[in-house]
């Protein structure tokens, strides 16, 4: 830790809550430095103050040469130091404080972003972990339908936190750690696998666009399992892997996604299919969907339950799911919230569905979303 250097001018004045935090003793002088196991790592770049006074004694692009390089030390330095702050919880909001910024500038500066949705922001934080950051964002339609709304993001992670401990105590592994404030939560870090992976018990939805010839909200004999690519730009065709023929086929997922194709569509049709071993998915195989099937119907399952002791009917969910990037283990990931599933009690529908459908207002959205988040505190 560097301390403040003697100096005949005054001393800065620092702020209070400064003052307070672990270490501010040691670095402003008033307590002596431990003895740390590593070597110190120190700057010392000395300057006039009056920097007219080198005309004729150093060319100043030499002076920018060698100060860059310190800048880049010091750089990488508060790269690490913001990411230890990150890790141990502390808000952009507090780094951006520390740094004399605002929380906006401070993240669009130093934020490591690994990826960012529609709804949420994935940041690195090191040990293998990251930091799953929800938006207020609400979409529906591949994005062509796009809101904000004051608090979905708090709702979405709580909703988040409490079924991902349900599932870890029902034995289900998935990449959450712990929460870290409102609208982040701690995670593992894994390669996602590209599919959105569903499983339901009643005919609704695209199921029923599909299979026009069942009643809307039929029972199933049993849990369907489905496997839709993630691909916003091509409406996430329903997939099928046929590995006796090594052919990855593609269909129609919705009567939406049937219109945007051209009047003759429906869903259901058949879009295209290709050499397994030449599509994306080459990797993919019998045995990986097979854990796919088990992992997300559990998962359903144990969700399913947990709304049927409060009064609730769950009738589909879409998960994704990972591996991670240290121990190699799949792992259930990405969020599931209000706009995972499919949630009614007895005519009321408590998820998304009513904003896709232009059911319900924004405020009465935002309304189901917090009742939602509330009634699964009572799943752990």
């Amino acid at each position: 830790m560097a301390q403040d250097a003697p100096s005949a001018k005054a001393k800065p004045v620092h702020p209070d809550w400064v003052l307070e935090l672990e270490g501010a003793d040691i670095l402003f002088g008033r307590a002596a430095l431990p003895e740390f196991k590593s070597e110190p790592w120190t700057i010392h770049f000395s300057l006039p103050s009056d920097l007219s006074e080198l005309d004729g004694v150093a060319d100043p692009l030499v002076l920018i040469h060698a100060g860059s390089g310190f800048v880049r030390d010091i750089e990488s330095k508060m790269d690490l130091l913001v990411a230890m702050a990150r890790e141990q919880g502390r808000s952009w909001t507090e780094i951006g404080r520390a740094l004399g910024v605002t929380k906006q500038t401070a993240w669009a500066r130093l934020a490591r972003v690994v990826a960012e949705g529609k709804t949420k922001i994935v940041e690195e934080v090191g040990n293998g972990e990251v930091l799953v950051r929800s938006k207020d964002d609400i979409t529906a339609g591949d994005g062509a339908k796009h809101d904000v709304i004051d608090g979905k993001a708090a709702a979405s992670t709580r909703t988040t936190g409490n079924i991902f401990r349900l599932l870890e105590r029902h034995g289900i592994p998935t990449h959450f750690v712990n929460g870290v404030d409102d609208v982040t939560f701690r995670a593992r870090e894994v390669e996602m696998i590209p599919l959105e992976l569903v499983a339901r018990r009643y005919a609704t939805a695209s199921f029923k666009d599909r299979f026009p010839d069942l009643v809307d909200g039929a029972l199933l004999d049993e849990v369907v399992f489905e496997v839709f690519e993630k691909d916003d730009a091509n409406h996430d065709p329903l997939l099928e892997f046929d590995f006796d023929a090594s052919v990855l086929r593609r269909y129609v997922p919705n009567d939406k996604a049937a219109e945007a194709i051209g009047p003759v569509a429906r869903a259901g049709d058949f879009i295209s299919e290709e050499p397994l071993g030449e599509s994306r998915y080459a990797d993919v195989s019998p045995e990986l969907i097979a854990r796919l099937r088990s992992r997300t119907v559990s998962t359903f399952e144990v969700i399913e339950n947990a709304w049927k002791q409060q009064g609730g009917v769950y009738i589909d969910v879409k998960i994704e799911c990972g591996f991670d990037r240290e121990s190699g283990e799949l792992l259930v990931a990405d969020v599931i919230d209000s706009d995972s599933g499919r949630l009614r009690f007895g005519e009321i529908d408590m998820s998304k569905q009513s904003y896709r459908d232009g059911t319900a207002t924004l405020p009465e959205i935002k309304r189901k979303f917090d009742e939602v988040a509330a009634l699964t505190d009572r799943f752990v």
